[in-house]
C-alpha cells in the first residue's frame, strides 16, 4: 500500500499479485477538493496483465458537499445553560443575574467569616473570664496551677509565634518548689537551674509566658490571657530564674 499527499489532496494506491506471473490487480483511492466544504472521493480498479492493455474493472466517483447541520439540530445542541443572549434585553437578564450571583457568593463569605468569629469569641470568652489570679490554685505541697488557655512547644530562634505542638483543651502549667510542669502534648517538668531565660510576648488578645532551656533546642510556651495573671506568675519564680526586660516589666505591674 501506497499512500502520497497531492497539491489536491491525498492519494492511496494498492498492488495485489495474483496466481498468474505478471498479473497486477490494482486499487486506487483518492480524495481531492478543500478537504473542508467540497470534497470528491473516487476509486478504482484495474487489472494489468504482461503484454495486454490495462482491464478496468471498477470505476466509482463521488461529490459531495458539507452544508452544515440543519437549524433545528444546531439550535438542539447548543445546551441552554451556555447559549447566548440576543438582543438588549438578553444581555441585561444575563449581566442581573450574574451580579446576584456574585452577591450572594460575597455574602456567603463574609456570613461563613463573621459567624466563624463569633463563635471563636464566645468559646474563648469564658476561658478569658478565668485568666485571673483568683483562680490559681494552692496544693498543700505549694504547687500553683495557673489558669492558662493555651500552650505549645516552639524552636529556639525561629519566631516566637510558631509553634509545632499546641494545646488548648487541657494545657497545663503549675509553678511547684523545685520547677515547673506542663502539658502541651505530654507532661513534662523542668527545674529551675534548667531555665536559661523567661520572656513575655504579647499579641492581640495573647500575653504568653515563653521559657527556654539549656541545652534545649525546643522551648515552652504558656498563653495566659492577661497582663496582671502573668505579672503573677512571674513573681511566683524565685529570683535565680532569668527574666527577659519585657518580663521585668511585667512583673513590676505587681509589685
Amino acid at each position: 500500500m501506497k499512500i502520497r499527499k497531492t497539491t489536491a489532496g491525498i492519494v492511496s494506491k494498492g498492488e495485489c499479485q495474483s496466481g498468474q506471473p505478471g498479473t497486477l490487480w490494482i486499487i486506487r483511492r483518492e480524495l481531492s477538493g478543500d478537504l473542508s466544504r467540497q470534497y470528491r472521493f473516487s476509486t478504482e480498479s484495474h487489472l494489468e496483465q504482461a503484454g495486454k492493455p490495462a482491464q478496468w474493472m471498477q470505476r466509482v466517483e463521488t461529490i459531495n458537499r458539507f452544508l452544515g447541520p440543519c437549524e433545528e439540530v444546531a439550535r438542539k445542541a447548543v445546551p441552554n445553560s451556555i447559549k447566548r443572549p440576543e438582543g438588549a434585553w438578553g444581555i441585561l437578564e444575563f449581566a442581573l443575574v450574574f451580579v446576584l450571583q456574585l452577591m450572594a457568593f460575597v455574602g456567603l463569605i463574609y456570613a461563613t467569616y463573621r459567624g466563624m468569629a463569633w463563635l471563636t469569641l464566645r468559646l474563648g470568652r469564658r476561658a478569658y473570664e478565668r485568666a485571673v489570679v483568683a483562680n490559681i490554685t494552692v496544693d498543700e505541697a505549694g504547687a500553683a496551677t495557673i489558669p492558662v488557655l493555651a500552650t505549645f512547644t516552639g524552636v529556639r530562634g525561629l519566631p516566637w509565634w510558631y509553634a509545632i505542638a499546641s494545646n488548648n483543651a487541657k494545657p497545663l502549667l503549675v509553678i511547684e518548689p523545685g520547677g515547673i510542669r506542663f502539658r502541651v502534648v505530654g507532661e513534662r517538668e523542668r527545674r529551675y537551674g534548667e531555665i536559661e531565660c523567661v520572656d513575655v510576648r504579647q499579641g492581640r488578645g495573647t500575653v504568653n509566658l515563653n521559657f527556654t532551656f539549656h541545652e534545649s533546642l525546643l522551648n515552652f510556651t504558656a498563653n495566659l490571657g492577661a497582663v496582671p495573671l502573668a505579672a503573677h506568675v512571674l513573681s511566683l519564680l524565685p529570683q535565680s530564674v532569668p527574666l527577659s526586660t519585657r518580663a521585668l516589666a511585667v512583673k513590676a505591674i505587681s509589685v
